[in-house]
């Protein structure tokens, strides 16, 4: 973290950062400098006007989620009012979450009366809020806002030893990877992806045609190749190594579709034990799981997986999902078929 408690952090950048956090108020490090009394808060637009720009910046331009804010800081207060003034109901929306008011609690209905006229003032400043029964209510949205933000990162898993496609033929199975991964571009996911063998070339293939089709996709934010090392290095044996690379990249997803899915041994080919790690890993990860059993191979187990626990898999889903569900593990279901039903779900 990149911590700012003085002015003179402001115009500093720590290098490879992953979050700002400004400490308005001080920091126990610089203890002259802490804002503590009705004396510091009054002075605080002279010494530490810096901040509240930035503030200020940061609420015309970003959606904001307040947590344990009692919104009684002066500070604040002056910025939103001043937001409010300058941009007359066209400012942000932001959020706010708080614990509802107790029927055990003493006063309960002048309480209750007290909040609901607060965040009806809130609105003013175009703050929403948002009631809990308990603390712990917070804790199980904010996973639930990172499940949805992760879901935006489709993880593809897959491998064809020899380009080895089982019932499809080369090039359609080439072309529905290439046309699939494009698809997902083209409707503004994010694609990871490990490079198996005789998938992955297909998949990068894919996803550059969707990025150099439209500009307005990025290769820096909408594709990310993890190709597995092959060679061991340092005091980690391979296998050690490909459990924690898998882990890494596959934590960074939402969704994972799990494609074909085998490998030779010796003269044989048989289903891939990698590609059913990284269907363990997501299934652990709790992202939600596609894999396409029309493909054959590990793919078609992990369908049949899934199929054996379909209410366990996806609760609550849709007629529509479920008639999507049965067409990726049709065997005789085409390439277009298996693509549009994939980007229905």
């Amino acid at each position: 973290a990149d911590v700012k408690y003085l002015k003179e952090h402001l115009t500093k950048c720590v290098p490879g950062r992953d979050s700002i956090v400004y400490k308005m108020h001080g920091d126990c490090e610089n203890p002259d400098g802490a804002v503590l009394t009705r004396f510091d808060y009054e002075e605080y637009h002279l010494k530490m006007d810096d901040f509240l720009s930035t503030l200020k910046g940061d609420l015309i331009s970003k959606t904001f989620l307040f947590l344990g804010f009692s919104f009684t800081d002066p500070n604040i207060e002056y910025i939103l009012s001043r937001v409010r003034v300058a941009y007359k109901g066209g400012q942000r929306e932001h959020f706010c979450i708080m614990k509802e008011v107790s029927d055990s609690e003493d006063d309960f209905e002048y309480k209750r009366i007290k909040q609901k006229l607060f965040i009806e003032d809130l609105k003013r400043y175009q703050i929403f809020t948002h009631l809990v029964q308990n603390y712990g209510g917070i804790t199980s949205i904010l996973e639930e806002i990172e499940q949805l933000y992760k879901q935006k990162s489709i993880f593809i898993s897959g491998s064809a030893e020899t380009y080895d496609y089982g019932s499809f033929r080369e090039k359609l199975a080439i072309d529905c990877i290439h046309d699939l991964s494009a698809k997902i571009i083209g409707e503004k996911y994010r694609i990871i992806n490990g490079f198996g063998l005789g998938v992955g070339s297909y998949v990068i293939n894919g996803a550059l045609s969707g990025i150099y089709i439209d500009k307005s996709n990025s290769i820096e934010n909408q594709f990310v190749l993890r190709p597995f090392p092959q060679k061991i290095s340092g005091t980690k044996d391979l296998q050690t190594l490909w459990q924690e690379y898998r882990e890494d990249m596959i934590s960074k997803a939402g969704i994972a579709i799990f494609l074909f899915g085998n490998k030779r041994v010796g003269t044989t080919i048989i289903d891939a034990d990698g590609v059913k790690k990284e269907f363990t890993i997501a299934k652990e990860k709790g992202l939600k799981l596609i894999p396409v059993g029309a493909t054959g191979y590990m793919s078609k187990q992990l369908w049949e997986e899934v199929n054996n626990a379909y209410d366990t898999f996806y609760p609550s889903q849709t007629t529509a999902f479920r008639t999507n569900f049965d067409i990726i593990g049709n065997p005789k279901s085409t390439p277009d078929q298996i693509i549009s039903s994939l980007m229905n779900m």
